[in-house]
C-alpha cells in the first residue's frame, strides 16, 4: 500500500477500499466514522472534565457532552425525534461557550454539522474524510503531541464493516488520555455512574443499551434548564423503569398507608381449584422423596424452595413459577447431568410434578406466562466483587423498610443472589446469578425506587434516618438507584 506522508509526519488515509460499496453502506459508514471522530474529540477537552480546575468552563463541557450524546444516538438509531432536542443543546452551548480552545470546540460543532439531518456531501465520502482528515483542528503542539486524526484514519481501513463495537483509540497516548477522562467522570457526582458508563462503552467498543441512551437523549430542555441534579435524578428513574420492564413481576410493590413500608401484592390466582392441585401433586412427590433413600435433605436448597412455594407462594402465582422454574432446572440437571440424585421412581415424579405446576400456572395466568417469555431471552451477567459488597450492604435497610413478607423475601434472596455467584462453574464459566432471585430482587428494587420518587410514605418516614443508612451515605432513594444500576449490569444494559 503506497501511502502518502504529509504534514506533521502523518500518514494519508487509504480510500480505495470505498469503492466497492452501494450508496447505502457508504452513507451509514461515513456517518458512523465521523460519530466516531466525535467522540474522540472528548479525549482533548482542556483539563477534560477536571471540577478542581475548569471553573465555569466546567458548564460548557457538560453541554458539548450533551450535544455530542444526542447525535451519536440519532446518527445510530435515526429516529427522526430529536432535532428539537438537538439543536437546543446546540444553541445551549454556543450561548454559554467558555473554553481554553475554542479551535476544539469549532471542530466538534463541525463535525456535528456533517452528521445534520439535512447535511448533503458537496463532494464524495472519500474527499470529504480526506478534507477531515488534513484539517488541523487544535493547537500545533497538541497537533503534534496527539496525532488527533488516527483513530479516523483506522475506521477508513475498515469502512465496509466499521461500528460502534470497534475499540475508539488504540494508540498510548490517546488511551492515557482516555484513562484521564475516565478518572475524571468517576469523580464528578453529576457525571459518575450514567456519563461515565456512556462513554466507556464507546472506548472498549460495547455501548451501552441504545434505547436507554435513546431514552437520556430524550430529556426535556425543561429538565436540563433546572440543573444537573435534575438531569441526575431523570436518569435514574429511565434507568430503574427500564430494569422494571426488563425483568416484569406479576405483582404490584406499593407503599401499606398505615406503616410507610414497602409490600408486594400478587395478582390474584386465576382457576384456584386446578392450581392447588398441582400444589398438591407438588407436595405429595416431596413427602415421597424425603421419606425414602432419595438423596434429597430437609435442609437442601431445593427443598427450602419449594416449601416456600407450598407455604408463602402458594397464592402468587407469579413468585411461584420463578421459584418452581428454578427447582425444575436445577433438578434435571442433579438427576441427568451431575448425576447428584438417582433417577429413580421417587425423583422423577417431583420433577413431573414440578414441570407440571410451572406448566399450569403459565396457562393459567398469561402474564406470568409473557413474563416468562421475556424472560427467558434475558443474558444474565456475573456480580461484580462491588456489587455484591453493596447488596450485602442493602440487605438490613431494604429489610428495615418492608414490609415483613416482602424483608423475608430480601433476607432469603439477597444472600443467594451474592452466594450464587462465588464459585466458578465446573465448566470453567463465569458463575451467574439465578434468573428467579434476580428477577425478584431487581424488579421489586426498581419499583420501589420509581415509588420512592412519586413520593411513597417511606421517603418522609423514620427509616430513612436509620443509622445503617446514614453508614452507606445514601439516602432510601440513592441506595435504590444504586441497586437498580446493579441489576442494569446484570443484564448488560450499563
Amino acid at each position: 500500500m503506497d501511502l502518502a506522508i504529509g504534514q506533521a509526519g502523518m500518514i494519508d488515509i487509504d480510500v480505495s477500499n470505498m469503492d466497492s460499496l452501494s450508496e447505502k453502506q457508504l452513507d451509514t459508514a461515513f456517518k458512523c466514522i465521523v460519530a466516531r471522530e466525535l467522540l474522540r474529540t472528548l479525549l482533548y477537552l482542556p483539563r477534560s472534565m477536571n471540577t478542581h480546575e475548569l471553573g465555569w468552563h466546567y458548564l460548557s463541557q457538560i453541554d458539548l457532552v450533551r450535544v455530542i450524546h444526542l447525535v451519536v444516538t440519532e446518527t445510530e438509531l435515526k429516529t427522526d425525534q430529536l432535532s428539537n432536542s438537538i439543536n437546543s443543546a446546540l444553541k445551549q452551548l454556543q450561548t454559554n461557550q467558555m473554553t481554553d480552545d475554542p479551535a476544539l470546540f469549532d471542530d466538534a460543532l463541525s463535525l456535528v454539522s456533517y452528521l445534520s439531518p439535512n447535511f448533503q456531501l458537496k463532494t464524495t465520502v472519500a474527499t470529504c474524510l480526506q478534507n477531515l482528515y488534513w484539517r488541523a483542528p487544535t493547537s500545533e503542539e497538541r497537533r503534534i503531541l496527539y496525532p488527533r486524526r488516527e483513530g479516523l484514519r483506522s475506521d477508513t481501513l475498515y469502512v465496509g464493516s466499521i461500528s460502534h463495537a470497534q475499540l475508539l483509540v488504540e494508540n498510548p497516548e490517546a488511551r492515557e488520555l482516555a484513562d484521564r477522562l475516565l478518572s475524571n467522570l468517576e469523580r464528578d457526582k453529576f457525571l459518575a455512574n450514567y456519563w461515565h458508563d456512556w462513554f466507556r462503552g464507546f472506548l472498549t467498543g460495547n455501548p451501552i443499551d441504545w434505547e436507554l441512551q435513546r431514552r437520556v437523549s430524550s430529556i426535556d430542555e425543561k429538565t436540563w434548564s433546572a440543573g444537573h441534579l435534575a438531569v441526575t435524578k431523570e436518569i435514574e428513574r429511565i434507568q430503574a423503569e427500564m430494569l422494571s420492564e426488563n425483568l416484569p413481576m406479576a405483582e404490584v410493590v406499593e407503599t401499606n398507608p398505615e406503616t410507610g413500608k414497602f409490600r408486594a401484592v400478587p395478582i390474584p390466582v386465576e382457576n384456584p381449584v386446578t392450581v392447588a392441585a398441582l400444589l398438591s401433586q407438588i407436595e405429595d412427590s416431596l413427602e415421597d422423596c424425603l421419606g425414602g433413600h432419595n438423596g434429597l435433605a430437609q435442609h437442601s436448597g431445593t427443598v427450602k424452595k419449594l416449601n416456600r412455594v407450598l407455604t408463602k407462594y402458594r397464592d402468587d402465582p407469579q413468585n411461584a413459577e420463578l421459584t418452581l422454574t428454578r427447582v425444575a432446572g436445577s433438578l434435571r440437571s442433579q438427576l441427568h447431568d451431575t448425576r447428584e440424585l438417582p433417577d429413580n421412581e421417587d425423583n422423577l415424579s417431583l420433577l413431573d410434578a414440578v414441570e407440571e405446576g410451572v406448566r399450569g400456572i403459565r396457562a393459567n395466568h398469561p402474564e406470568v406466562a409473557k413474563n416468562r417469555e421475556q424472560l427467558a431471552q434475558q443474558a444474565m451477567k456475573a456480580l461484580a466483587p462491588e456489587d455484591k459488597e453493596l447488596l450485602a450492604q442493602a440487605l438490613p435497610v431494604l429489610a428495615e423498610i418492608s414490609e415483613p413478607e416482602l424483608a423475608e423475601d430480601f433476607e432469603a434472596d439477597i444472600p443467594e443472589l451474592i452466594n450464587d455467584t462465588i464459585l466458578p462453574l465446573p465448566d470453567g464459566a463465569p458463575p451467574l446469578p439465578g434468573t428467579d432471585v434476580t428477577t425478584r430482587v431487581f424488579s421489586r428494587v426498581s419499583k420501589m425506587a420509581i415509588a420512592t420518587e412519586k413520593g411513597a410514605q417511606i421517603f418522609d418516614s423514620k427509616e430513612i434516618k436509620t443509622a445503617r443508612l446514614a453508614h452507606l451515605g445514601y439516602t432510601v432513594l440513592g441506595l435504590l438507584y444504586s441497586l437498580a444500576q446493579i441489576g442494569l449490569r446484570i443484564l448488560g444494559i450499563i
